[in-house]
């Protein structure tokens, strides 16, 4: 889905359409012919399949996410049975531009929806409140809650959470202790400060040393949003025509991957001709304009002057 696309200096690709995708599968066919990838990982489609490989012993590596990596059952266990390592490359001093989750790219893609049964006075009471979302206090108020119940301000200023929500003494987690007395990115689009929930659940080793390995090799990242919006003339046959290639494309890969299908020019040729056939370029134009509308996007709507240069608001 949305992880097969990415883009540099501003060009969209679909990286199966690329010639770079063939390296790609012949590296994991490879693997997976040594008996070094799971031989059903095809069949495993859910954390629930996969976690048990790694505590029972039947794995040695697994992908995971910053919040797999510091739950109670993982740092309990012995310290030393988990050690990050860098995502697989050609070679060792490849360099990485394109990634996801690590500590330099931390998102949000929550949004805020009405029905049509709202009235235009509701409508501009809803977007006041959006924008309100967006300023310092509102930041303050969503994120920490009020001062004094559940956050107070240090000597450098900076907002921080009582320690009975970061180390509840009767057990509560830290984030039903924030759900408590703040809101939750999910629930709305708003300036969202990862770092007050994130590291604070977070142990040295998952947040310091993982981040150290993950963010190795990295220059120039090219980040691609995770949410953008097809136009709606094209949507309904941009949904069908990529639901027909991603189809596609997600059982060819595995043929591949466990040599059900050869790979080589011929099949390679026939996989191309076939994602063009059932639209991949058009989806590919679409997700460009996309691309392109989101770059120009108008980030100071809603906010006087004054707010844009008290808050930096265009940096963001």
């Amino acid at each position: 889905g949305a992880a097969q696309w990415y883009q540099v200096d501003g060009t969209v690709y679909y990286a199966p359409a690329e010639e770079a995708f063939r390296d790609y599968l012949e590296l994991y066919r490879q693997w997976y012919a040594e008996g070094l990838i799971d031989q059903d990982f095809y069949s495993r489609t859910t954390s629930t399949d996969i976690e048990p490989l790694c505590f029972n012993g039947d794995a040695a590596m697994s992908i995971v996410g910053y919040i797999n990596i510091d739950r109670y059952d993982m740092q309990t266990a012995d310290d030393g049975w988990w050690t990050p390592i860098r995502v697989p490359r050609i070679s060792e001093d490849d360099i990485s531009r394109l990634y996801a989750g690590n500590t330099s790219n931390r998102t949000s893609n929550s949004t805020t929806t009405i029905t049509t049964a709202c009235t235009e006075d509701k409508v501009d009471l809803i977007l006041r409140w959006q924008d309100y979302l967006f300023t310092y206090d509102g930041r303050i108020l969503t994120q920490f809650g009020v001062e004094g119940v559940s956050f107070y301000y240090d000597e450098n200023g900076e907002p921080v959470m009582y320690d009975f929500i970061l180390n509840n003494p009767d057990g509560r987690s830290i984030t039903a202790g924030l759900h408590m007395y703040t809101m939750h990115h999910s629930t709305a689009g708003m300036w969202f400060e990862w770092y007050r929930e994130v590291p604070a659940t977070m142990s040295d080793k998952a947040f310091v040393e993982t981040a150290q390995v993950w963010d190795s090799n990295m220059e120039d990242p090219q980040k691609f949003p995770g949410n953008l919006t097809i136009d709606e003339a094209n949507y309904t046959e941009y949904t069908a025509r990529f639901n027909d290639v991603e189809t596609y494309v997600n059982e060819a890969v595995v043929r591949f991957i466990v040599g059900q299908d050869e790979l080589n020019d011929e099949s390679w040729a026939s996989f191309q001709n076939e994602i063009k056939n059932l639209g991949i370029e058009n989806c590919i134009k679409w997700q460009q304009e996309a691309y392109d509308r989101y770059l120009a996007r108008d980030l100071t709507v809603g906010y006087t002057d004054e707010q844009i240069e008290e808050y930096n608001i265009g940096e963001y």
